[in-house]
């Protein structure tokens, strides 16, 4: 199952068998399956870009702010640098 197709990380379903004796004779079980991403997916900046600077800054000047994704739908986390 691939997580990042399928939403909702449980399925649940029944499973019936029966064999070919006489009398015939079946069962029945209740199946969850729970599934886990895996993380298979780096996080992406949005937009990529470059950084270009001026020679002085203030203190605590807000650099720049960059956006990343992550398809897993893991938290990204964020830092943000100053001078």
């Amino acid at each position: 199952l691939d997580f990042d197709a399928f939403p909702g990380p449980t399925y649940r379903f029944i499973v019936h068998a029966k064999d070919n004796g006489a009398p015939v004779l079946s069962s029945s079980v209740d199946v969850t399956v729970t599934t886990s991403n895996v993380n298979d997916e780096k996080p992406k900046f949005i937009p990529p870009g470059t950084l270009v600077l001026r020679d002085v800054v203030p203190d605590n000047f807000i650099l720049t702010r960059l956006r990343a994704t992550d398809g897993d739908g893991d938290n990204v986390k964020f830092f943000h640098i100053s001078r």
